[in-house]
């Protein structure tokens, strides 16, 4: 804008500006209320300064101006960075608030333990009835096709087996299922002809040891790989000191009923 108006007072015209624009007096400009005029005793070199100085007020003003958004933008900045820090601890302490709460509805008195609520692990958690949890795996039924550790998408079964001495088939040395690699997807459980392996419902195996998340349940006892019993830490650590198979094929199998 002040360009515009030292360019048509160079040439000797008389400009309407509303005042607002202008501020400020510029240099042998007569700055009314309402218009800016030229005066009549004005000469070329006056208008060059003029036009000179209203250029160096305008760099000026647009120096300030970004100057002023600088300061703006890190005023901005800076409250989004509290406001950041405020809503990360207020969430933590509402957070830790709540656990404390829960906490204390939770304790008995009677047995000084805070387990009024929730009984886990005395008493066991109920699960749903499609619920995916470690396998259960019958050894006295499995063939050694093959088709559950083909149909893996982890490869995380491993099976070991050799010709069976006793009839046809196989006799199976290792049955072992990677639990660090498997991801209960239960796609081991459809292909299986003689439907010798689930998904359990059992789902706290717990270990200190990679080695301990490798069942081998073929070194199990019977009642714990087919799920009469509960799964544990302790029978998997057991098994892994024994090199023969728990069940050879030709001894009778104890999940067979009696004939009356």
């Amino acid at each position: 804008m002040i360009l515009r108006v030292a360019a048509r007072l160079e040439k000797g015209a008389n400009v309407d500006v509303p005042a607002r624009h202008f501020p400020f007096p510029l240099l042998g400009w007569n700055v009314e209320s309402a218009c800016v005029r030229q005066p009549a005793s004005y000469n070329r070199q006056q208008r060059a300064q003029s036009t000179y100085w209203a250029a160096c007020l305008l760099v000026k003003a647009v120096l300030l101006a970004r100057q002023r958004r600088g300061k703006h933008r890190e005023t901005i900045i800076m409250l989004t960075w509290f406001r950041n820090v405020w809503l990360a601890v207020s969430t933590v302490a509402h957070g830790m608030g709540v656990t404390l709460v829960t906490l204390l509805k939770t304790y008995h008195r009677d047995r000084q333990t805070f387990a009024d609520t929730y009984t886990y692990p005395e008493t066991p958690i109920k699960v749903k009835p499609r619920y995916r949890g470690f396998h259960r795996f019958d050894l006295t039924v499995c063939i050694g096709c093959e088709k559950c550790a083909q149909a893996c998408p982890v490869d995380c079964i491993y099976i070991e087996k050799v010709k069976s001495p006793v009839g046809k088939g196989f006799r199976i040395d290792t049955f072992g299922i990677d639990y660090t690699k498997c991801m209960f997807c239960a796609l081991c459980v459809e292909p299986c002809p003689v439907d010798c392996i689930f998904m359990g419902s059992n789902h706290d195996l717990s270990c200190y040891s990679r080695d301990g998340c490798i069942v081998d349940y073929a070194k199990l006892p019977l009642e714990l790989a087919w799920g009469k019993a509960t799964l544990n830490p302790t029978a998997v650590a057991e098994s892994k000191v024994l090199h023969k198979p728990v069940w050879v094929k030709g001894e009778e199998s104890p999940f067979e009923f009696a004939e009356s």
